[in-house]
């Protein structure tokens, strides 16, 4: 059995499949369109999340598109990274390839960032027990 969360960053979903041995495939979904980012551990994913979508100050790791950003998680398979960027109301997610392109730049606002922590810390509950 698969376990989907999904993410509403419009007009993306960001989509976490969760398989019965806690691995999580991640893709990001517009419209019918779908762009498989990569899979890692379930644990991994929310904990890195939960990492950057807290208000803790953050190390700058770079610039995109001049942005200062710090890194967030790195995926197998697809080999993407994402990146965020603080912003006044939200974080701004970069999606980059294994050849350093960027895929996507997603513009989360704070009710969005504040709905995906909900749903991340009971994901977190649900994969510890």
């Amino acid at each position: 059995m698969v376990m989907i969360l999904d993410f509403s960053i419009d007009p993306f979903i960001l989509r976490l499949a969760i398989n019965n041995e806690k691995w999580c495939r991640v893709s990001l979904v517009l419209e019918n369109k779908v762009t498989y980012l990569g899979a890692e551990r379930v644990d991994y994913i929310v904990k890195h999340l939960l990492e950057s979508l807290s208000d803790d100050e953050k190390t700058i790791n770079g610039y995109l598109d001049g942005f200062p950003v710090y890194w967030v998680l790195s995926l197998s398979e697809a080999h993407t990274i994402l990146y965020m960027a603080n912003e006044l109301d939200g974080r701004v997610l970069f999606w980059q390839d294994s050849g350093a392109k960027i895929l996507t730049t997603l513009q989360m606002r704070e009710e969005q960032k504040r709905d995906c922590l909900q749903k991340l810390l009971i994901l977190q509950k649900t994969v510890s027990s």
